[in-house]
C-alpha cells in the first residue's frame, strides 16, 4: 500500500513536472515559430523583393490573423510599394493589436512623404536621422526620402539623399539602382555602369541591373563587354528575350547583320512588350535600308509604328525608305512627325531643368504632363499631374487630366473623385 502510494505521488509529480514544462516551453516556441516564419519575408523586405514579401505576408495573415507584427509589416510593404490605402488600414490594425505606436507613427509619416506631403513631413523625418535613429530605421528614412523626391521629381534632392546613402552604406542595392538610373537618365554612361557592375556583383541574380549594365556598355561605346554582359544574361536567364535585343545591338554595331537580323527577328516574332517588338521591327528596318531593300524597310518600319507610333527614329526612318520608293507625300509626313515629337523631347530637357531651380512652378510640371501625354505616356504623365496637386488641390487642369487617366484604366471612382473636386474648384468662390 506505502509502495503504491509512494508509485502515484511520484507519478503525479512528473506529471506536474511535465504540464509545468509545456507551459513554460509552448509559449517559447510560438515565439520562436513566429520569428522563423517571418525570416524569409524578412529577408525578401531586405532584398526589396516587395511583391514577394507581400504575397508571403498576406498568406502568414490569413493563417494566422491577428499577428500584430504581420499587420505591421504588410502596412509597411504596402507602404513601399506606393499602396498607401492599405498601408494605413493594416497600420491602424497593427496599432489595435498592440504593436509599438511609435513605429506605427513613424510609418505613417512615412507614406504622408511617399504621397506627396513634402513639406508636412520632412522635419520630422529628418529629426529621426538627427536624434540618432537605430540602423534600420536610418535606412528606412533614407528609403523614404529618396522614393518620395523621386516621385515628385525633386531630382536634386533624391541626388544629395543617394549619395549620402551610399556613403554609409555603399551596398545599399536600392540606392544603387536608383542613383544608377538617374546616371543613365542623363546618358551618363560610365557611373552608371559602375554602379549597374556593382549590383551585379552583389546579386548576380539581378537580371535587370545586369540587361541595364549591358545598355550602359553599349551606351559608352563599349560593344565587346556589352555583349560578353548580354550573353552571360542570356545563359542565366535563358527564358528571357530582352537580352536577344542586346545582342542583337552588339551584332549590328560590329558588322553582322545576319546575326543581328537573326536575333531582331526573334524579338519581333514573340510575345514580348510592345515597346521592345516595336524597337526589333525598327532595327529591321534600318538593316533593309542599310541593303537598299527599301520595300521591305517600310514594311518592317510600319509594323513598328503600329506598335510604337512615337518613336522619333522610326518615323524619319520610314520618311527616308518612303522618298526611296517615290512616296514623296509621305515621307515629308513622317519626316515632319519625326521633328514634332524630337522637339518635344528636346523641350521635356528644358522642362527637366527649369523645373528642377523652380520646383513650386505649376506651370511647368503640367506642361510636361501634357506633352508626356502628347508622346503617349499616360501613367509617367498622371504622375507628374499628381505632383501639381499635391502642391495645389484645386488645380483645375491636373485634376481634369487625372479624372481622364483614371477612366482609360476603368477606376472610374477614383476618377469620380478627381471631378468632384474639380467642381467644387470651378464653383468655389475666388478671393477678392
Amino acid at each position: 500500500m506505502e509502495a503504491r502510494f509512494r508509485l502515484n505521488r511520484r507519478s503525479i509529480v512528473l506529471w506536474i513536472g511535465i504540464a509545468l514544462v509545456a507551459v513554460t516551453v509552448r509559449p517559447a516556441w510560438n515565439r520562436l515559430h513566429a520569428h522563423l516564419s517571418l525570416q524569409p519575408t524578412r529577408r525578401a523586405l531586405r532584398e526589396g523583393k516587395l511583391d514577394v514579401a507581400l504575397e508571403s505576408l498576406q498568406t502568414l495573415d490569413h493563417a494566422e490573423p491577428g499577428r500584430a507584427e504581420v499587420s505591421y509589416l504588410i502596412g509597411v510593404t504596402s507602404r513601399r510599394l506606393g499602396q498607401f490605402d492599405d498601408a494605413f488600414r493594416y497600420l491602424e490594425r497593427a496599432e489595435a493589436l498592440g504593436w509599438p505606436l511609435q513605429d506605427v507613427v513613424r510609418q505613417r509619416y512615412m507614406a504622408r512623404f511617399q504621397g506627396g506631403d513634402i513639406t508636412g513631413t520632412q522635419d520630422y523625418l529628418q529629426q529621426l536621422l538627427i536624434d540618432g535613429a537605430n540602423d534600420e530605421v536610418a535606412e528606412e528614412i533614407y528609403e523614404t526620402l529618396s522614393r518620395g523626391f523621386l516621385a515628385e521629381f525633386r531630382v536634386n534632392d533624391a541626388v544629395v539623399v543617394l549619395d549620402h546613402w551610399l556613403a554609409w552604406r555603399p551596398d545599399a542595392i536600392p540606392a544603387l539602382r536608383w542613383r544608377a538610373d538617374l546616371y543613365e537618365q542623363d546618358e551618363d554612361w560610365q557611373p552608371a555602369g559602375e554602379l549597374y557592375r556593382k549590383i551585379v556583383e552583389l546579386d548576380p541574380d539581378e537580371l535587370s541591373a545586369r540587361l541595364h549594365l549591358g545598355d550602359a556598355l553599349l551606351g559608352n561605346l563599349q560593344i565587346e563587354e556589352a555583349r560578353a554582359v548580354y550573353h552571360e544574361a542570356r545563359e542565366r536567364f535563358p527564358e528571357d528575350l530582352l537580352a536577344c535585343l542586346g545582342l542583337a545591338q552588339c551584332a549590328r554595331r560590329l558588322g553582322e547583320p545576319a546575326a543581328a537580323r537573326k536575333l531582331f527577328l526573334q524579338v519581333a516574332e514573340s510575345e514580348m512588350d510592345r515597346i521592345f517588338r516595336a524597337q526589333a521591327l525598327s532595327e529591321l528596318g534600318q538593316l533593309d535600308l542599310e541593303s537598299s531593300d527599301y520595300e521591305q524597310a517600310a514594311k518592317h518600319l510600319e509594323a513598328s509604328l503600329a506598335l510604337d507610333e512615337v518613336n522619333a527614329q522610326t518615323h524619319h526612318l520610314l520618311g527616308s525608305a518612303y522618298s526611296r520608293i517615290g512616296k514623296t507625300d509621305a515621307a515629308t509626313e513622317h519626316l515632319e512627325r519625326s521633328q514634332s515629337i524630337l522637339d518635344k523631347h528636346r523641350r521635356m530637357g528644358e522642362l527637366s531643368r527649369e523645373i528642377a531651380t523652380d520646383l513650386a512652378n505649376l506651370d511647368l510640371r503640367f506642361e510636361m504632363g501634357q506633352l508626356l501625354l502628347d508622346l503617349g505616356h499616360e501613367e509617367k504623365a498622371s504622375r507628374w499631374f499628381l505632383t501639381i496637386v499635391h502642391i495645389d488641390p484645386m488645380h483645375v487642369g491636373a485634376r481634369e487630366a487625372l479624372a481622364n487617366y483614371y477612366d482609360s484604366r476603368d477606376e472610374h471612382e477614383l476618377a469620380q473623385r478627381h471631378r468632384e473636386i474639380t467642381l467644387f474648384a470651378k464653383t468655389k468662390p475666388k478671393p477678392p
